[in-house]
């Protein structure tokens, strides 16, 4: 049996061997411990880096997810606005040019009226009555004019066929009176009907009313004013059929020959208030070759 230092005793050999022993075995198991702790720590770090990183990186991808949509709803407002102010002035615009064709030849002649201080002119004074009263004074103006259209007619049949001249008065009055009661009423509301649906003064807007003007109305008017003269004259009504299919062919040819480039200069460049009388004006001429046409024996 031996002796063995360890610490400040003094033991047995075998003894002090086991001590070692236990002793060397302690310290390497603290040494594990404290190495594992370490790796938890480094783990634990490691994971707390980890999900700060997820962290940053969803937030990131919310707040670029977030901007995305502000700038896309801010766009789409920003779109809306502006479609809604480019149809907004389109509405205006259409309105400033009516109001405009409407008060363009009006506000023209009160400028003319202004700069001459005294005297009368007559085409302020008309122009005044069709703002005021637009339906009365065109069917007095077209009344006025046919009747007018057939005493130059007559005149100028008297005057080649006999030497002189004696009117029928009655005969003018006919006119006067389809001229006062139905062309005048029913040109103002079919020019008007063309306007609203066609308006503007455009080549394409122009062709349109004029196609309409002259292919589907006035090959339907034509019959309809011979029709009601007739019925003034006192024809049978069995003789009249017979004669709209004699005259009628003839006269709507005319017809689109006088009235084609006059509408067509009457749609383009003639304002809406004026054109029932610019057509009156025409209508002179055609009046005079009408009551030629339904006149002669």
């Amino acid at each position: 049996m031996g002796f063995s230092l360890s610490g400040w005793v003094l033991l047995p050999a075998k003894e002090a061997q086991t001590t070692i022993k236990s002793d060397w075995s302690m310290t390497n198991n603290q040494q594990s411990s404290i190495n594992d702790k370490r790796q938890l720590l480094e783990l634990w770090n490691t994971s707390n880096n980890v999900n700060s990183s997820l962290n940053f990186t969803m937030s990131f991808i919310s707040i670029t997810h977030l901007t995305r949509r502000a700038v896309t709803s801010q766009k789409n407002t920003i779109h809306s606005f502006n479609l809604g102010k480019v149809q907004h002035f389109r509405r205006a615009l259409h309105t400033t040019k009516n109001k405009s064709e409407k008060t363009s030849s009006s506000s023209s002649l009160s400028s003319s009226s202004s700069s001459s201080s005294s005297g009368f002119s007559p085409i302020v004074w008309y122009a005044r009555k069709l703002e005021s009263h637009p339906l009365t004074t065109k069917c007095l103006t077209s009344g006025f004019i046919s009747g007018a259209a057939d005493f130059i007619c007559q005149y100028i049949y008297h005057r080649n066929e006999h030497g002189t001249f004696s009117p029928d008065w009655m005969r003018t009055g006919r006119f006067s009176l389809l001229g006062f009661g139905l062309i005048a009423p029913v040109v103002h509301n079919w020019y008007g009907f063309l306007t609203r649906k066609i308006p503007g003064q455009s080549i394409p807007a122009v062709l349109k009313r004029l196609f309409l003007d002259q292919i589907l109305f006035a090959p339907l008017f034509i019959p309809t004013f011979m029709t009601s003269l007739m019925f003034l004259e006192g024809k049978r009504m069995d003789v009249i059929p017979a004669v709209l299919i004699k005259d009628v062919p003839d006269v709507v040819v005319t017809n689109w020959i006088l009235w084609i480039p006059a509408m067509f200069v009457n749609f383009r460049f003639v304002p809406v208030q004026w054109q029932v009388l610019y057509s009156n004006c025409v209508g002179l001429v055609w009046n005079v070759y009408l009551s030629w046409k339904t006149q002669e024996k």
